[in-house]
């Protein structure tokens, strides 16, 4: 019974922390559109680099429960966003 219930609970910890990154990723999804339309219009250029800082960590979110559910951890291989605002908008 508890062969059954170990990898039963695993996955439904799996599910809900998913069900968690999918709820934060749609809450983001406006924060991007707005930093898209205000870096076209170029009031909002300075969120540019916020957004994307963003949406790194979503990804190290999903990297990180890829990496507990395989076993396999998965790099990260990004630039470091720092610097005045013309350096992190080149960087980003």
């Amino acid at each position: 019974m508890r062969a059954t219930l170990r990898p039963a609970a695993r996955a439904t910890v799996h599910l809900l922390s998913a069900a968690a990154t999918a709820f934060g990723t749609y809450l983001f999804v406006t924060v991007l559109l707005i930093a898209a339309t205000g870096t076209v219009t170029g009031a909002g250029i300075w969120l540019l680099p916020e957004t994307v800082l963003l949406i790194r960590r979503i990804a190290g979110a999903k990297r990180r429960s890829t990496a507990s559910w395989t076993g396999r951890e998965i790099p990260e291989a990004y630039r470091p966003v720092t610097g005045p605002l013309r350096e992190r908008l080149r960087t980003a």
